[in-house]
């Protein structure tokens, strides 16, 4: 990996830590609980999976990367969730 690339990884990272973080303060500060949060986010989810995320003029290329960035997002919603259930058992 060349050092642009892992500038580049490093800052989607750090991006992705500090949203998911502000997403958990977010959620504890409207007193949601984490069941709350799980309807959110299924409802997200749906609502992702009905449109298409990425338009290009490929159809192929654009259904790829569309799948892509769903799974890429769902990946953050249940870390999100994770770390939300975690907080909310904390004192």
């Amino acid at each position: 990996m060349d050092e642009e690339s892992a500038k580049v990884l490093v800052t989607v990272a750090a991006m992705k830590l500090l949203l998911g973080r502000l997403y958990t303060l977010v959620y504890s500060f409207a007193n949601l609980k984490p069941e709350d949060v799980l309807a959110a986010h299924d409802k997200l989810r749906g609502m992702l999976a009905d449109h298409p995320l990425v338009k290009s003029k490929d159809p192929a290329l654009s259904d790829l990367m569309s799948d892509e960035v769903a799974r890429e997002m769902d990946r953050f919603l249940r870390g999100v969730e994770k770390d939300f259930e975690q907080a909310s058992k904390a004192p």
